[in-house]
């Protein structure tokens, strides 16, 4: 053969890509329905079409082995509403018409006039559930809601019928005590009411810091509610401590030159204040006579009142004159004889009671006497008084007469190291560790009110 030309081998290559394109049409066909039909599909086509050709049946799909596994599914959220058709349950509760009942999910519901209450919409679980009316002790308890209605009847147990008592006192703040233990706090700016007190008789107290105890005894009634006035008195009677006549050492030898010579006193029967006057004694003088309020910077009180955690405190920056004024108006109130003890019964009395007071040392105490350094070189003789008048003395800038003060007050050592201490101080003048003790003298004044 000869050699191919090159024209001759493109017309070659043009008529073998129109052949391809032909076979291809012809082998990938279109379906009417826009599928494109491929040779396997003709040749099923064309065996269908032949009579009596079997078709084969398409081969089975295999299961994986390994199946994919599913994610565990997340619990829902405690206020997320269940997925629809999740069981819920009815809680049928029975109890008390008009009880309240309160579920721990915060539902509140009152049961109906029949006692009944249906609470619908509970997930299957435990549910606590408390149940309160009145006259009746509240109840709690749980509850399985597993069923899809579950019935209860609360067991409420009936408290016994009980009275109350309506309380009016003419002061504010009163401690109220019934029967030794139950205490309530009054007012004072209107009744206090004391309820569920079981029928019978009943102790009741009333008290306040500076004010006499009241106490009686009531008869409470069911259903009723008793009206219970209280006149709350001062107390104006210092407990008191008894100094029986008798012969007594007096002074020190060892001590100052005013506490020398030291010798033997005789004093008739006292009795001694435990304590100080307090400020709330104090105050009950103020507010009746108008005399003025101490004043200071440290102890003093604020306008016409003391500071209240200082009510059972010794009053002080109170001067001679004050004391004195004081116990003329308490001797006029109580009926018996209040003065200031003299120099001598404060030293026996310490010496002889001073372990049972209250508030010894802790202030200063004015004395009845006027001071005068030789005091106790002047024969002593039966209840020895000071003299008629001090003998001068300076002190700060001033001078003049002074009155005894005795104690020493604010940590200058035990009582028996002081007994003996003799000071002074001029009775118009105030301080802040300077307040007084009282003495009652037995006897009964005719002008008792």
């Amino acid at each position: 053969m000869g050699s191919i030309g090159p024209a001759r081998l493109v017309v070659a290559a043009w008529m073998l890509v129109v052949l391809t394109s032909q076979t291809a049409a012809t082998l990938c066909a279109q379906s009417p329905s826009g599928r494109i039909i491929g040779a396997a599909d003709k040749s099923r086509e064309s065996v269908k079409s032949r009579p009596g050709a079997v078709r084969k049946a398409p081969p089975k799909k295999v299961a994986s082995r390994s199946p994919a596994l599913k994610a565990p599914a997340e619990p829902p959220m405690a206020n997320e509403r269940p997925a629809f058709g999740a069981r819920r349950s009815r809680l049928i509760l029975t109890t008390v018409p008009g009880a309240l009942v309160e579920l721990d999910d915060g539902r509140t519901q009152s049961a109906g006039a029949d006692g009944r209450l249906v609470l619908t919409n509970l997930p299957p679980r435990e549910v606590t559930v408390r149940v309160s009316a009145a006259g009746y002790d509240d109840w709690e308890g749980r509850l399985a809601v597993d069923q899809p209605v579950v019935s209860f009847t609360v067991p409420l147990g009936r408290r016994p019928a009980t009275g109350s008592l309506r309380i009016v006192a003419n002061q504010s703040g009163v401690g109220i005590l019934v029967d030794q233990n139950r205490r309530s706090r009054g007012t004072g700016e209107g009744p206090t009411l004391v309820d569920d007190l079981t029928p019978g008789i009943h102790r009741i107290e009333i008290f306040k810091p500076g004010y006499e105890d009241w106490r009686q005894e009531v008869t409470v009634r069911a259903g009723e509610t008793l009206d219970i006035n209280v006149d709350l008195q001062p107390r104006l009677n210092l407990p008191m401590l008894t100094v029986s006549a008798g012969r007594y050492h007096r002074g020190n030898d060892a001590g100052a030159a005013d506490q020398r010579p030291s010798g033997t006193v005789i004093l008739s029967t006292f009795e001694i204040s435990k304590s100080e006057v307090p400020n709330f004694l104090y105050k009950f003088f103020i507010d009746e006579t108008g005399r003025p309020a101490p004043q200071g910077v440290t102890w003093g009180w604020i306008g016409d009142n003391f500071r209240p955690e200082q009510a059972e405190r010794p009053v002080v920056y109170v001067s001679w004159d004050d004391a004195t004024a004081f116990c003329a108006w308490l001797s006029a109130r109580t009926g018996f004889r209040y003065r200031l003890p003299t120099e001598t019964e404060w030293e026996v009395a310490a010496r002889v009671v001073g372990d049972r007071y209250d508030s010894v040392g802790s202030v200063w105490e004015w004395c009845l006497d006027w001071y005068d350094a030789q005091a106790y070189r002047i024969g002593a003789g039966t209840d020895p008084r000071g003299p008629r008048i001090g003998s001068p003395v300076r002190l700060r800038g001033i001078e003049g007469p002074a009155r005894v003060i005795r104690g020493g007050g604010y940590g200058r050592g035990n009582l028996a190291t002081r007994v003996a201490v003799r000071g002074f101080y001029f009775g118009d003048l105030t301080r802040a560790d300077l307040g007084f003790r009282i003495v009652r003298e037995p006897e009964l004044s005719v002008s008792r009110n």
